[in-house]
């Protein structure tokens, strides 16, 4: 069983389920000065962040963590995007290209509009590494946040074929990782992971995909709205109308306690009429 650091002290065990104890108590410098920086990083943006993650580097100065959060803390607000990535490039060397370093490393690019180092290659080719990292080391729980980091890295100029492959790898990933235990939890998460490939898709141009994408999604979870209204404002953006309608009507048939269907419903329908008033 994977081990908990010793700020916590397990209570209680079963097959299931192991409950923990905080020990405040057992808590060093560096641990404190993380933990300070996260804090600040999630409720404030970063804004007292710097000293501690400073604090933290000054004291372990080979902690990959510790580099690639005072990195992410660095490029917020454009502070110095130079040095964010030099933190991120020296926090990624140390961390051996773990998944969520890769993910973190383009986020700061993102954030700070630096241009890639050779090594790395392109976006793609960081997310790529990222995913196949992910997939060695078993981390399926870091396939929402590769995804969403992707959609977010997209440019007019991606290789699309290459970004279909990467998406198809990735939910593949999702699928086998929903096969192996087909829990409510992961199938809400596997319904999310097709949500977001549909996106990728639909920003990058491929109608068919992304169609097919929340179609995977819609039989998932049909009770679930999200990729209904995704799927409508697809369809109708093609200028495929009745096909938007046939949707939303089918999403609210679904679950009919859902609101956001019929006003995205009543939405197309008075466009219709606008529409209609215009061509008269």
């Amino acid at each position: 069983m994977w081990a908990m650091p010793e700020l916590f002290a397990s209570v209680f065990e079963n097959d299931t389920y192991v409950l923990y104890r905080w020990q405040p108590q057992n808590m060093d410098p560096f641990q404190e000065a993380l933990i300070a920086g996260n804090t600040d990083l999630v409720e404030n943006g970063c804004r007292q962040g710097m000293e501690p993650y400073t604090l933290a580097v000054d004291m372990q100065p080979r902690n990959g963590l510790a580099l690639l959060r005072l990195a992410e803390c660095t490029s917020l607000g454009g502070r110095d995007p130079a040095g964010a990535l030099a933190f991120a490039e020296q926090g990624v060397a140390l961390l051996g290209d773990h998944p969520w370093a890769m993910q973190t490393l383009a986020s700061i690019l993102m954030n700070t509009r630096q241009p890639v180092s050779p090594q790395y290659g392109d976006m793609l080719a960081i997310h790529q590494r990222a995913v196949e990292r992910a997939e060695q080391g078993r981390h399926p729980e870091l396939i929402d946040t590769i995804l969403k980091s992707l959609y977010r890295s997209l440019q007019p100029t991606v290789d699309k074929p290459q970004l279909a492959t990467l998406v198809q790898q990735i939910i593949g990933m999702a699928d086998r990782n929903y096969a192996t235990d087909p829990t409510r939890g992961h199938q809400t998460q596997l319904y999310r992971n097709y949500v977001q490939a549909g996106l990728i898709y639909a920003a990058a141009g491929n109608v068919p995909r992304a169609q097919a994408m929340y179609a995977r999604a819609i039989a998932l979870q049909p009770e679930t709205p999200d990729a209904s209204l995704a799927l409508a404002a697809l369809l109708q953006k093609e200028g495929r109308q009745a096909e938007a309608l046939n949707v939303l009507a089918d999403a609210t048939v679904s679950d009919d306690s859902q609101a956001w269907p019929y006003v995205a419903r009543g939405k197309l329908y008075l466009n219709q009429l606008y529409e209609a008033d215009e061509t008269n």
